[in-house]
């Protein structure tokens, strides 16, 4: 399994309106389908990253990410802040279990 790009980032004011989505392009080979896991937060801001996986064609698929800045607490620093997250995709094959996970890494 491929990830095109393999890592996207956002930024959003304080405040303002939440990004726009980003598009991961998912490649599958074989008889393989991706299958969305689970968001993995760093130790703050839990919630703010929302996944969804289109339909697999022709052995791709697009990851659609976006990101909720509403309702987050105001960072510490000026500046801002880095909320880390991860989106898991698991490859599983149609006649066999689960042929191990890639991981789209957001900062």
């Amino acid at each position: 399994m491929s990830l095109s790009p393999s890592a996207v980032s956002f930024e959003a004011a304080q405040g303002g309106a939440d990004p726009g989505p980003q598009n991961v392009r998912v490649t599958v080979t074989g008889e393989a389908v991706p299958h969305l896991g689970v968001v993995q937060y760093g130790a703050e801001g839990q919630g703010w990253l929302s996944p969804s996986l289109g339909a697999a064609a022709g052995g791709e698929t697009v990851l659609t990410l976006r990101a909720a800045a509403r309702g987050l607490a105001e960072p510490e620093d000026p500046v801002g802040r880095v909320l880390p997250g991860e989106v898991r995709i698991a490859r599983v094959e149609q006649h066999a279990a689960n042929a191990g996970p890639k991981t789209v890494r957001k900062s």
